[in-house]
């Protein structure tokens, strides 16, 4: 009987001591699952951080493409010189010379009025004078622009080139 008894009582500390290691794996378990939960929520808060980014950075490019492809860009160049203005390189011409406009069309039909960038792109002076000059764009349509170039009565000139930019959809 000593012998019944005496394997209840350990049994019975064996299954306090199994309870008690039960409960403090418990314990670490249930911590360790709330840890897990949080760290799932951090990468799934980051995760549709990087894809919202990503269809950000998507939206974006459709849209630069969009706008990109409805854009149409157009060069000349207009060649100034004696044929084109009487008297360019006489100062006894400057009321012909002084102001000279020229219609210039574009290639196609843009759809909005473009812009139209004008530059000097050759200039063949006189000597011993002042080199006065200026080109400017007037009365830009869909269909093409006026260039009015002038000079002042003491520029002598042999010839000059205008290139021109237009940029439009």
């Amino acid at each position: 009987m000593w012998l019944i008894v005496g394997s209840k009582l350990v049994a019975q500390a064996v299954n306090e001591q199994m309870k008690t290691y039960d409960d403090a794996l418990f314990v670490r378990l249930s911590d360790l699952a709330k840890t897990l939960e949080g760290e799932q929520r951090k990468a799934t808060f980051e995760l549709n951080k990087i894809q919202q980014g990503a269809q950000d950075l998507e939206t974006l490019r459709k849209l630069a493409t969009s706008r990109l492809t409805g854009v149409s860009v157009e060069t000349g160049k207009l060649q100034i010189n004696q044929q084109l203005v009487d008297g360019l390189n006489s100062a006894e011409e400057c009321k012909k010379r002084g102001t000279f406009e020229h219609f210039i069309p574009f290639n196609h039909v843009f759809s909005t009025v473009p812009v139209v960038l004008p530059s000097f792109s050759l200039i063949d002076f006189g000597h011993g004078q002042d080199h006065r000059l200026k080109v400017n764009v007037i009365e830009v349509s869909t269909e093409g622009f006026k260039l009015d170039f002038n000079t002042w009565c003491d520029t002598r000139m042999s010839q000059a080139e205008v290139s021109w930019l237009a940029i439009g959809v």
